[in-house]
């Protein structure tokens, strides 16, 4: 799996064809679970609708205080009820390392595409166990993310 820029991803971006979507996905409804400094990050800028064809309907934070400024949208304070919901045909795992591995496993699981905050997982056992559930599912686009925010892919001057 090749790592993912998140502010490039796009659907050409991810190989992913016309004919292997469902017929609502021209535009993929994506739910952000964990809401933390790279959640907000990624909230925010598919918020200001800056990648297309990617819609941000959920997020998803057990603290429900992070979530006040996304009222907008489809609020949830556990990953499994989002995942369950029917409200999201893609999840971008941002919690703590140690969570990505079972999220994303349930999100593959229920036939969601998938994308993780860098690490994939603390542990190797959990990353070659949430890297078999995606080759289970070889429909489901699953990757790595790896943040490539402007302001730390652009060299700064030192004035």
């Amino acid at each position: 799996m090749a790592s993912i820029c998140a502010r490039t991803v796009s659907l050409d971006t991810l190989h992913v064809t016309k004919d292997s979507l469902v017929p609502h996905m021209t535009t993929v409804r994506l739910g952000i679970i964990g809401m933390g400094n790279m959640g907000r990050f990624h909230a925010d800028y598919l918020l200001a609708e800056k990648v297309p064809r990617i819609q941000l309907t959920a997020v998803c934070s057990p603290s429900l205080g992070k979530l006040e400024k996304y009222k907008a949208i489809q609020l949830f304070d556990e990953a499994t009820k989002m995942i369950r919901s029917g409200a999201v045909d893609a999840v971008l795992v941002a919690t703590p390392h140690p969570q990505h591995p079972a999220q994303a496993t349930a999100a593959l699981e229920a036939g969601l595409h998938v994308m993780v905050e860098k690490p994939l997982a603390s542990h190797k056992a959990d990353a070659e166990r949430l890297l078999a559930a995606a080759r289970a599912h070889p429909r489901l686009v699953s990757a790595p993310c790896s943040n490539c925010a402007p302001s730390r892919a652009t060299p700064k001057s030192e004035n």
